[in-house]
């Protein structure tokens, strides 16, 4: 599996939801470009719900931890919204968690 981060934005012609399909190893350093590109989808209409789709991918505990959160409190980090708006993100499970060897250690 490729460490490189891909993604393909998908939006329903409807626009009731957009799909953010990622492959490759998502982690601390690169989670942000998610979250940016989930800002930008959720702005093309008002409620429009964010899948993203992790399948694909290999995600490190920490940005999981990240994005559920964000899952969780229908908020984008505050660093990246000030105005905290609504987000319908909807995380779908990556295939594996990316253990680097930092975590590997201190388990």
């Amino acid at each position: 599996m490729k460490d490189k981060l891909e993604v393909l934005v998908r939006v329903d012609l409807e626009c009731v939801s957009a799909r953010i399909e990622v492959v490759g190893l998502v982690s601390a350093r690169n989670v942000t470009a998610l979250f940016n590109l989930a800002k930008r989808a959720s702005s093309i209409i008002t409620g429009l719900e964010v899948v993203l789709d992790l399948g694909g991918a290999r995600v490190t505990p920490g940005a999981l931890e990240q994005l559920t959160q964000s899952a969780a409190s229908c908020h984008l980090p505050a660093s990246l919204e000030s105005m905290q708006t609504d987000c319908r993100l909807v995380i779908v499970p990556p295939m594996e968690v990316a253990f680097t060897s930092a975590t590997s250690q201190a388990a």
